[in-house]
């Protein structure tokens, strides 16, 4: 029996990190950065697979979280610091890491060159 716990503990473990990339991508997808606690613990938490007692787990997080009180007097889960790795997209990644290939795939051909470019501004500058 101990062995199960241990072994739902070390899972547990392994998963809040991942539970935290996802409150910190939904809290950058909010408004303000910012969403109560309520509306975290009654809406979202089975969405994005939260534990009952992530309150007590974001005091581990000072990095990422901290908890203000608004006007209201409820309590807010706010960012911290936005992270801009955390905006790209699994497609954007893909497309990053192939840019190279991706560039060679869709070359456009230029019919012009920099002279007949040049020689077009000046006629355009001359009416304009």
């Amino acid at each position: 029996m101990e062995d199960f716990l241990a072994k739902e503990h070390s899972l547990m473990a392994a998963m809040e990190v991942n539970r935290v990339e996802k409150v910190r991508k939904l809290l950058m997808m909010s408004a303000r950065n910012c969403i109560p606690f309520s509306k975290i613990h009654h809406h979202c938490r089975t969405l994005f697979d939260i534990p009952d007692d992530f309150y007590d787990r974001v005091a581990k997080y000072p990095d990422f979280f901290k908890i203000p009180v608004d006007s209201d007097n409820k309590r807010v889960l706010e960012l911290v610091k936005w992270d801009p790795l955390l905006v790209v997209s699994a497609l954007e990644r893909e497309f990053i890491v192939d840019e190279d290939s991706s560039k060679r795939n869709f070359r456009f051909p230029v019919k012009y060159g920099k002279v007949h470019f040049t020689l077009n501004m000046r006629s355009w500058l001359k009416f304009g």
